[in-house]
Formats: C-alpha cells, structure tokens, sequence
C-alpha cells in the first residue's frame, strides 16, 4: 500500500504495523473477541488456539484442524493447545516449525496463606509451616528451589506429567522477609533447557491478637462472581452477590447510574435496607423488584456507562463495586414518550449503514427491512428490532402499548414450512435470535418473548417428530 503524498511516520507506521512476517509462514493468536492477531515470535502458549497460516500444504496431523480460507495461494491450520503439551504435540510442533513459550506457575497450598497477591508475593504466620504448588505446562526432568545465599533443593522428577502440580513443604522460617528462587528444567544434563525461573517473595510475620466476636475478614464481608461483573450481567441478573455479617442485621443500598465516571449521576436510588446474610438470589429479586422493574431506571440504562452500588452498615463497614458497560459495537437503546417507543441504535464504531430489521410478534419469522437511520418511531404493537454490521447482531424486544385488555391478546404464528434440514436449521437460528435479544424489563416483553419461543420450539418439534408430537407438547404445556 502506497499514498500519493508520501509521510515520514504514516510510512513508518505501515511497515510497522501492516506488514506481515517475512517468509512463508503465519502464526495468528486467535483472541477472545474471535478474530486472530498475528504473533510474529510464531511462538504458541498453552491453553490457547491459533491459525497457522502456510503458502505450503501441511502434512497431515492429529493436532491440526484444516481450515478454509478464502485467500487463494495459502493453506490454514487450527492449533487448539492444550494446558499442557504431550510429547506428540511437542513433535508435531517442531514439524510445524513452531515453538512453545513455556511458563511455570507457584501459589500457596494447604492451610491457606494470610496473604496472596498472585504474583509471587505471599504472607505466611510464624506457627505455620509454608507448603508450595508448582506447576509447568512442559515436562519437568528437575526442580530446583533456592532460598537467598542460603542452601537450594534439587528435586528430581521422573514421573511428573505436564500441568500436573507438584507440592513442596519448605522448612519452618523465622520472621522477617525471605525471597526464593524457583527454577524447572526438562531434558539430560547435556542439552537441558531451563523451562521457567520464578521469584517468590515469602513474609512470615507473627499472629496478631485474636479479639472476640472478630473475623480476618472483618464483620461485614461481600463476594462477586465474576469478580468484576459488568454493567449487562448486573442488569440481566447473571452476577451473584453475596453480603455475609451478623445475622439480622440490616445493609442500606444506594444504586447510581452515570454516563461517565466523575459526572453528576443520571439516576440515584436509594433501595429499601436488605437484612444479612444477603444470598445471591435474595440480592437478584431486590434489585429487580427496586430497580429493573422502575421506570426512570430503565429509562437511564440505556445511557448508563457506570452503576455505582453501594452497601453500608454504619460501623460495620462499606462496600462499594462498579460496573462498566461492555464495548460494542452497536446497542439498542429505547425510550418511551407520548406516542409510545422510539428505539435508537447507537453505533460506537461508526459501522457502514447497518441492515435494520423488525419482527412482529404476530410473525415471528418474518422480518421487514427498514431505513438505515438512527431512530425509529416503534408501532403500538411493538416488535423485535435487529440491526447487523458484518458479523455483529444487536438485538432488542419492544414491548407493545397496553390500553385495553384487547391488546394483551396475540397469537405468533411461525410460517416455515418443508420438513427439511435448512428448515430447521432456519428454526434454530430464530430461536437463538429471539432468545439472546435484549428486553427493556417491562413484563409485557419478556412474557412475549417467552412465548414466541415457546411458539419457535413447538414448530421445530412438529418438523422433526410430527404434528401429533408438536400438538401433545402443546397441550402438556397448555395445562402447566
């Protein structure tokens, strides 16, 4: 690629940047985002997949998958590595003239350690007896612990498979800070390969005072899972929160809602008081009955970067944990004025002119294209509006406009018909369509959803085991 007015740093960055490898082979890391980034040290690390890109076949192997490109004059692989190679894997490794970056791993074991960073940094008591687990991704024929200026421990290992842990019990250590050094090699003496060398820092401190009616954690304790949810699995209930502390006492809630961190908060809700020991299940109907199911909350998520929850317990403590809205490229968001809907596609990515299309809840499997623009004025009947970029789909339920009782009445009819393959794969991938859409939270949505499902899984039934199956499915579920 050339320009017309030639640039000094644009230059640069072109050969730095969009240029691949010289030679005749490939190596790219296929990330969690599902596209592949080219590693140019055409090193592969465990427990990871890689195309292995090639102008020259490969020979058959049973670690390589072929995959189809369509780029003609170069043939492709797919490496799935595994947590820890074999010697097989090692083999066909070197006939693909790729290497393995290997690591080994060290974190505490038996009676847990105070203290942990996960970076080598641990604390131990001084009545404690400190027990390591090492572990590498490639075979260790040696191990080698060495304390400071102090004496080292060699062990050998001739029975040790690849990522299967080995444990250590280092002898008992004054107080005060001891750093070790730990060492795997593999091979003979003659042509061994160090595989990995790992610091760990060790403190060993006394027990401090045990107070009655104390925890090492203090009284009020709060668990995420994951760790750090984000704003999608707070709202959708698919992060668990759990607050242990004193029984029956009880937590203040406060949730905040910003469009960027440091801002003014575009929603502010303090929640009615939760009594500990909170589950997670009891944390996911008082926030769906106190903020998913309110009306200004979900006006503002759409908008939201940041929610902000906050649980205090005067002098028991606080806590606080935020969560972030997941980057995409698209998103859905709705609002509701006099009319009825309006629902808005945010393009975070400036993508070229999404195809935008709606789906009745009447006809579930029929869907109308409409213009490329960024809001669209949503009929009193609602629907399902979908917009796709290149591979990326967003998805949303509008509910319909409830005024009568008439409104509530619908019947979806799902019109696929021949009893073959393609028709039920079609089936399939509505069903997927409609179930991973998202919904604003009313109920009116999300109980049509669940029957436009309902109505997509009865239809793949009759295609498959007949309509005598399909209808005494529906009537089993008719009488639940």
């Amino acid at each position: 690629m050339k320009f017309e007015r030639t640039d000094a740093q644009l230059e640069y960055l072109l050969r730095a940047e969009c240029m691949l490898r010289p030679g005749t082979s490939w190596l790219f890391k296929v990330a969690s985002d599902g596209l592949a980034y080219e590693s140019r040290g055409m090193r592969v690390r465990a427990d990871s997949k890689y195309l292995l890109v090639s102008t020259e076949s490969f020979a058959c192997s049973p670690i390589a998958r072929p995959v189809a490109l369509t780029c003609q004059g170069v043939h492709a692989v797919l490496l799935d590595v595994p947590a820890a190679l074999t010697p097989e894997w090692e083999q066909a490794l070197k006939q693909f003239q790729v290497t393995q970056a290997k690591s080994i791993e060290v974190w505490p074991a038996g009676l847990a350690a105070v203290a942990w960073d996960g970076e080598g940094y641990g604390e131990w008591l001084a009545s404690e007896t400190p027990t390591l687990a090492i572990r590498s991704d490639h075979s260790m024929d040696e191990l080698t612990i060495a304390m400071g200026d102090g004496p080292s421990l060699s062990l050998t290992l001739t029975d040790t498979p690849p990522g299967e842990a080995v444990f250590v019990e280092l002898p008992p250590l004054p107080v005060g800070l001891h750093k070790f050094s730990v060492a795997a090699r593999s091979g003979s003496s003659a042509d061994s390969e160090v595989i990995g060398d790992l610091d760990v820092v060790m403190r060993v401190r006394e027990a401090r005072p045990w107070s009655p009616g104390s925890t090492s954690h203090g009284p009020l304790e709060m668990e995420l899972d994951p760790a750090a949810p984000s704003l999608e699995q707070l709202w959708e209930g698919k992060a668990a929160v759990l607050v242990r502390g004193p029984t029956g006492r009880q937590v203040m809630v406060r949730v905040q809602m910003f469009v960027k961190a440091g801002e003014a908060p575009l929603f502010e809700r303090q929640l009615p008081p939760v009594t500990l020991p909170l589950s997670s299940e009891e944390w996911t109907r008082h926030f769906e009955a106190h903020i998913k199911n309110d009306k200004s909350a979900q006006g503002a998520y759409d908008d939201t970067h940041v929610c902000e929850v906050e649980l205090t317990a005067d002098e028991l403590g606080v806590f606080t944990f935020r969560c972030e809205r997941e980057f995409t490229p698209l998103r859905w968001s709705l609002r509701r004025d006099s009319s009825g809907f309006v629902a808005r596609l945010r393009d975070d990515a400036d993508s070229d002119a999404p195809v935008i299309e709606r789906y009745s809840f009447e006809t579930p499997a029929i869907g109308e294209k409409l213009p490329s623009v960024v809001e669209h004025n949503v009929p009193r009947t609602g629907g399902l509006y979908v917009a796709t970029s290149g591979d990326f789909k967003v998805a949303i339920v509008v509910p319909p406009v409830v005024e009568t009782l008439a409104d509530l009445q619908f019947e979806p009819r799902v019109d696929v018909r021949g009893r073959t393959v393609e028709s039920v794969a079609q089936l399939l991938a509505l069903a997927r369509l409609w179930n991973s859409a998202r919904h604003s939270g009313e109920l009116i949505g999300r109980a049509r959803q669940r029957l436009i499902s309902r109505a997509i899984a009865t239809r793949i039934a009759s295609l498959i085991a007949g309509d005598n199956w399909s209808r005494c499915e529906r009537d089993f579920s008719e009488k639940k």
